[in-house]
């Protein structure tokens, strides 16, 4: 009988977040020693290939895995702010649509 861990080997999180309708927000820290940004940018890129609408994504590049600026500055509070405002933007339906091109890691808007 499998386990919890074993079945998990094969599960691709990805593969749920294309099947979504809703919009998706990505925010990845450069900096982020506990996730790496290239694993951000293949979800990214997962997208793109598939020409799926729904995902921002933001990559901000002086910023590590708890929003710390490199200066030990936290800047979790204006990235919280940041994607307030990009969900009310999307539930209002005037966020744009961030079809990306594979290989293009965005900023936030």
């Amino acid at each position: 009988m499998p386990s919890f861990w074993s079945d998990l080997i094969d599960y691709r999180a990805a593969d749920d977040l294309l099947r979504a309708r809703a919009p998706i927000l990505l925010v990845q820290g450069g900096r982020d020693g506990s996730a790496p940004a290239e694993a951000a940018r293949a979800s990214a890129d997962l997208f793109a290939r598939a020409g799926r609408c729904n995902l921002a994504y933001w990559e901000l590049p002086g910023l590590d895995h708890g929003m710390v600026d490199a200066d030990g500055g936290s800047r979790m509070g204006e990235v919280l702010a940041l994607a307030r405002d990009w969900l009310a933007r999307s539930r209002a339906g005037n966020a744009p649509r961030p079809c990306m091109q594979a290989g293009a890691a965005g900023g936030a808007e």
